[in-house]
């Protein structure tokens, strides 16, 4: 398989409630399906870069645990996982369009490129840098309740969001 030669392996993707994707599922196993138990002739590495719409790095690290017992287990070297939280702040755009909110991104990005073009580890520095959400928790807490008051209004139940029926 192609992947065989590949000295780099980057797994990006979003996750949802600390899960991995079916198509991420689907990959690790090709991968292990078609891959020699013992790569003699080449050294691989796997980095793994997830996104979560929640503002709390905390979600995305089963996903990560995840990949990196998945490296191990194919005898990868683990460059470990860089976890955006709040990727819903994005809305598509491009990082450098996005002001002070992308450049946190921008510079783990680059700080884990320089690190892997070296044949470096990737410096906690990229780690806490990504890391960073892209909302405060506060404005995340108040667009999701609105939100949730805005869905419910065209059933009339906006009012009816607190109560507690088994409380």
């Amino acid at each position: 398989a192609a992947f065989n030669w590949a000295d780099l392996i980057i797994l990006a993707f979003s996750q949802h409630f600390g899960t991995l994707p079916y198509f991420v599922v689907r990959v690790m196993e090709l991968i292990a399906e078609h891959r020699p138990r013992r790569l003699t002739f080449r050294t691989q590495h796997l980095l793994c870069i997830v996104t979560s719409i929640l503002p709390h790095p905390q979600e995305n690290e089963i996903t990560i645990s995840l990949c990196e017992r998945f490296a191990a287990e194919n005898d990868f070297v683990w460059e470990d996982g860089l976890a955006l939280c709040s990727d819903g702040a994005l809305d598509g755009q491009p990082l450098d369009k996005l002001g002070k909110q992308g450049r946190n991104i921008i510079r783990a990005l680059d700080l884990a490129a320089d690190a892997l073009i070296t044949c470096d580890h990737i410096p906690r520095e990229a780690f806490t840098l990504m890391a960073q959400p892209l909302v405060p928790r506060w404005r995340y807490t108040g667009q999701t309740n609105a939100n949730f008051k805005r869905r419910a209004k065209p059933y009339g139940t906006e009012r009816k969001l607190n109560d507690k029926p088994y409380g």
